[in-house]
């Protein structure tokens, strides 16, 4: 027969004395949150992430760009034409696509808030 404690299942598990059944106030905590409830942190997270992933596509559209610019330059050797305006389209492009997605959250921002009204 396969005794609870050797299994380390039962009330007589890690934390408890020999023979003593372990309090629940004292049972090891794990650190995790009941499914579907979010802390203070991870709601900032949530509603930051639009504005988040428009600063990546920001900087990212510009190091692209701006590396196809550096790439041209040395393969066709017009240097530093191609890098500049690799850089300036990349810098236009990033500008666009971060404003587009601000302007689209402040216009659903601004619809939530008439429907409260």
């Amino acid at each position: 027969m396969v005794d609870a404690l050797a299994l380390g299942t039962g009330p007589w598990t890690v934390g408890a004395s020999p023979g003593k059944r372990m309090d629940e106030s004292k049972a090891p905590r794990t650190g995790k949150k009941p499914a579907g409830k979010l802390g203070n942190v991870g709601r900032a997270y949530r509603e930051a992430q639009p504005y988040i992933e428009a600063t990546f596509q920001f900087f990212g559209s510009i190091a692209l760009l701006t590396f196809a610019g550096f790439w041209a330059d040395r393969h066709f050797g017009t240097s530093p034409w191609l890098l500049l305006t690799g850089c300036l389209l990349g810098f236009a492009t990033g500008l666009w696509a971060f404003l587009k997605v601000v302007l689209a959250l402040d216009r659903r921002h601004r619809g939530d808030e008439d429907r409260k009204r």
